[in-house]
């Protein structure tokens, strides 16, 4: 959160809710905003009314409700704008992430996927991945920014991160091409993941981070480039991504980046 005196402080985007701005928080009221840039001074001096629209949906009526409530105890003064939540006012990542989960609880997934050796970016989208912050059709529908949120790639479901990763049909053929039979169909559980039987159990966990990251690269490659879904495409993806990630690893542990028997 901001305190301070608000003037030069985005009221939308600089406060935090948990770790969430003002906007994400509250998208259906942030939408009727006619000025998204007004300062957290003017919001609370003029009413949070004044930058809305006129008329307002059912939804955005009831978050508008909610934020004044929210609002009722909160005051300016006349020193400077700082950010708490860290140490001596410090605002950090870890501090937003700390505010997510009750006191010494972390996310059963942090350290399967922050500890592990698979590539930074991979780390990276796992992490959006189990947080749900992807931009899966149907996190594109809430956001009014498509008008379906069926899945691109198999038509028949709505794309979401479990459809995406373990129940499209396209997916499923993919983990039998495999040989792979995934133990979950949530990837909020990511961190139950358990390895098949022809899958080396050392490191397996990036196995399945690296298969998943293919997926989703291959998913880009349709919606946005045009390209027919294609399960050798997408295995070969996988197979590059894996002999990459092998370099890295001891020279007696880089047989855990090939997949055997081979698939294509």
């Amino acid at each position: 959160m901001i305190v301070g005196d608000g003037s030069r402080t985005s009221f939308w985007h600089d406060c935090w809710i948990a770790s969430e701005c003002l906007a994400t928080k509250f998208q259906a009221l942030y939408t009727h905003t006619m000025d998204n840039q007004i300062s957290v001074k003017y919001a609370l001096q003029q009413g949070l009314t004044a930058s809305l629209v006129p008329r307002l949906s059912e939804t955005a009526r009831q978050e508008c409700q909610c934020l004044q409530d929210l609002l009722q105890d909160f005051s300016l003064n006349n020193e400077r704008d700082i950010r708490t939540g860290g140490i001596m006012g410090k605002f950090t990542t870890k501090n937003i992430y700390d505010t997510r989960l009750p006191p010494g609880i972390s996310s059963p997934n942090w350290n399967l996927i922050w500890k592990c050796r698979a590539p930074l970016k991979v780390k990276l989208f796992a992490w959006l991945l189990v947080r749900d912050r992807l931009s899966t059709k149907q996190n594109l529908l809430k956001k009014k920014i498509v008008q379906n949120g069926v899945c691109d790639v198999c038509q028949q479901g709505d794309e979401t991160a479990d459809h995406m990763c373990f129940t499209c049909p396209f997916v499923q053929s993919f983990w039998e091409r495999i040989r792979v039979n995934p133990t979950i169909q949530d990837v909020r559980l990511l961190h139950q993941l358990k390895p098949s039987p022809n899958v080396p159990e050392l490191h397996h966990h990036v196995f399945f981070l690296l298969c998943m990251w293919a997926i989703w690269n291959h998913r880009h490659d349709v919606v946005f480039r045009g390209q027919t879904p294609s399960i050798r495409c997408c295995l070969q993806r996988c197979i590059n991504e894996a002999a990459l990630w092998a370099e890295n690893l001891k020279i007696e542990d880089r047989h855990v980046g090939k997949l055997s028997p081979p698939v294509i």
